[in-house]
């Protein structure tokens, strides 16, 4: 049984192997929440349960711990009863809560992460000598047992990795803050999230995301433009100050050398940072600030030199600069990592397509589905700069994506 909300989309709601039907208007929240920046999708439920069943009678057991939500969307096209769903999320709850309202009536909440077995339990203690890129795949495709890897090829060097009673989720994370490529390759991202009905393993730099194919296009107009899908509306935040303040144009960093028994000074340049936009939001005038980061600790065989630490937070510091929240019609294969174009309706209309400096290139950094009477994406991109035709005093990209 499908739970329908209106619009051209349903959504199949499960607790357990049990189908949940209520009505809509008892939703005071549905959220799915997707972001780069988090290892597991997470759902937000909040339901008015006016009977008590959620709250007093269905016990909380293992049925009720596992919710399934499947989502159709046309995006615009009618659905039948008897359509695939575009994407199905499988959660596990973590946290359960109910709320009175000065009467018998009840709010149930629960909150929960995707359902991936083997990231955040056992501990494991155990050790390899072989490409990253393996090791990454051989723990996706056979502990967390996911349906598809996007991993740096970056990763094909051997490396000595020891898993120290860690769990999976630890030592993905101490990868991903500490790995460089074999071309010095750093700035790595690490996540899952479900695309397509498939979940998908993510260890990428920020360099090649940005070199992906674009997945959407957008346009800032109340409806579609050819094949561009509409942003209703927008907000964007721009950090250049804040930033700047830090000195952006290159990051400093301090090791001890243990095997020359030195401390090392050195400074990771901008020029090597792939741009999605014409100009980084930094100012040619701009002081180099030496921006040193110390907390890296001794040199050993496997950061030797700490150009994986010193480049993931460089390379995320610069990926913050610009900001834009942007609400569209529900999309349920957006994903964080995905590259999308932004158009304005005025560029569009005068000719001049980039002639805004908010056009162009984005990345996705956070994915919210909401659901209550229409189903709506409200998405997070993020980027270095902005594009534009006028003279500036703003730091021209060395790299970008073109």
């Amino acid at each position: 049984m499908a739970i329908g909300i209106l619009g051209s989309h349903k959504i199949n709601l499960k607790f357990g192997e049990t189908v949940i039907p209520f009505d809509y208007e008892g939703v005071d929240e549905f959220v799915i929440i997707q972001d780069i920046n988090m290892f597991l999708p997470m759902i937000s439920i909040k339901l008015k349960d006016t009977m008590g069943v959620f709250t007093h009678m269905a016990p909380f057991d293992k049925g009720m711990t596992r919710i399934s939500v499947g989502i159709t969307s046309g995006a615009g096209s009618s659905n039948n009863d008897d359509s695939e769903p575009d994407n199905i999320f499988d959660f596990i709850v973590y946290k359960e809560n109910s709320e009175s309202e000065f009467s018998s009536s009840n709010t149930y909440g629960i909150k929960g992460l995707l359902d991936v077995n083997g990231l955040l339990a056992p501990e494991r203690c155990r050790s390899w000598n072989s490409s990253v890129k393996s090791i990454l795949e051989g723990i996706a495709n056979n502990e967390l047992n996911v349906d598809e890897t996007k991993i740096s090829y970056s990763l094909s060097d051997r490396k000595k990795i020891v898993q120290p009673y860690w769990t999976n989720a630890q030592l993905i994370k101490y990868l991903m803050n500490n790995m460089t490529g074999a071309g010095d390759e750093g700035g790595y991202f690490s996540f899952l999230c479900n695309v397509n009905c498939k979940t998908r393993f993510v260890f990428n730099t920020w360099h090649e995301m940005c070199l992906s194919d674009t997945k959407y296009k957008f346009i800032v107009n109340d409806e579609p433009y050819q094949d561009c899908y509409p942003i209703y509306d927008y907000t964007i935040i721009n950090n250049y100050k804040i930033l700047g303040f830090a000195g952006s144009k290159s990051q400093s960093c301090l090791y001890f050398d243990y095997d020359n028994d030195e401390v090392v000074d050195y400074d990771e340049s901008i020029n090597d940072f792939m741009s999605l936009s014409d100009f980084h939001m930094i100012d040619n005038e701009d002081e180099d600030v030496k921006n040193y980061m110390s907390d890296t600790g001794r040199s050993n065989e496997f950061t030797s030199d700490f150009k994986g630490k010193v480049k993931t937070s460089y390379y995320k510091r610069l990926g913050n600069t610009v900001k834009m929240w942007a609400l569209t019609w529900g999309l349920p294969n957006l994903a964080p990592g995905d590259i999308v174009v932004v158009l304005f309706a005025q560029g569009m209309g005068s000719g001049n397509i980039y002639g805004f400096q908010y056009s162009g290139y984005w990345m996705v950094e956070r994915v919210v589905h909401t659901f209550s009477n229409a189903f709506r994406t409200r998405m997070l991109l993020t980027r270095n700069g902005v594009d534009t035709d006028i003279d500036t005093s703003l730091l021209a990209a060395s790299k970008r994506k073109k």
